[in-house]
């Protein structure tokens, strides 16, 4: 298991993102990582606002940045002062998610934490396309944080197909919830089964082959578990036969996991495409936080 030694929190100073530092603050008391804080004044955003109050680019900027260094303070303070954590931070001003990416390569962030929401239509869109581009462009690991962190992650739901990227996805799982139950997850697609009956092969035929189906997926996840020294208290298999973002979605809610963590293949696959579908429909559904792992 790598464990983090230095995260990247990337903040708007709402609430929600509070709830992202915070969740950080945890994993670094945790992990002995070092914490960092970032807040980007968005250059468009200020254009926006100098053209609606008049005001000059020198003196709007350093109000704006005046702002938003008091409020890094007292969201450092505040950190310091619940999780006994020192957490240095910035203000830059630039575009999102350019100057989060930019900041990361410099302080060689092993991890990024945003906050997610859901909650508003607006907010879900903006979020969307930096979250999008983030995904894309990031060769870290990225942690969207939606509920606010009252405890350490107690169930880890682990969706794999049994790729490399599966191993990394569990490593990196462990890494930042060691405590925690595994949840592992495979959706069985079930490629041949309309081709079967498409050819007119008995029901009963289908049917063995779903069952043989699941019982190889089952035998995978054992051994995925073996080669990473998991024993039976500490996790549990789950095999599903369906959609893999719907199953996902309901098995998050039916465990009670209040952790997702998706591996991310690189951008050149086909599988990329649907692991990419799959992402963006959990990450603007599920109810818990998820931890997006590069292979």
């Amino acid at each position: 298991m790598t464990k983090p030694v230095h995260l990247l929190v990337a903040t708007d100073l709402t609430a929600l993102s509070r709830h992202a530092a915070h969740r950080a603050a945890m994993l670094a008391q945790q992990t002995q990582a070092t914490l960092e804080l970032l807040h980007v004044l968005e250059t468009p955003a200020l254009a926006e606002l100098r053209r609606l109050l008049g005001s000059s680019e020198a003196d709007m900027e350093q109000r704006v940045e005046t702002q938003g260094r008091e409020a890094m303070q007292q969201l450092a303070d505040e950190i310091e002062q619940q999780h006994g954590i020192h957490a240095h931070w910035h203000v830059t001003p630039g575009r999102v998610p350019g100057a989060i990416l930019e900041q990361a390569d410099r302080s060689d962030a092993g991890m990024l934490v945003v906050g997610a929401s859901s909650a508003a239509m607006l907010r879900q869109w903006l979020l969307g396309a930096t979250a999008d581009r983030l995904l894309r462009a990031s060769t870290r690991p990225i942690l969207f944080v939606r509920q606010p962190p009252y405890e350490p992650y107690r169930r880890v739901l682990v969706p794999v197909d049994f790729s490399p990227c599966a191993a990394a996805a569990l490593a990196h799982a462990r890494a930042i919830a060691p405590a925690a139950q595994v949840l592992l997850m495979h959706v069985c697609a079930l490629a041949y089964e309309g081709k079967m009956r498409f050819a007119g092969v008995a029901d009963t035929t289908v049917m063995q082959y779903r069952q043989q189906s699941r019982r190889d997926a089952q035998a995978q996840l054992q051994s995925l578990a073996d080669a990473a020294g998991l024993a039976s208290p500490q996790w549990t298999g789950v095999v599903t036969q369906g959609d893999p973002g719907r199953d996902i979605l309901t098995q998050q809610v039916e465990l009670d996991a209040d952790l997702i963590v998706l591996g991310k293949q690189g951008a050149d696959t086909t599988r990329e495409l649907l692991l990419g579908s799959v992402t963006q429909q959990v990450l603007g559904q599920a109810h818990c936080d998820l931890l997006v792992t590069p292979c």
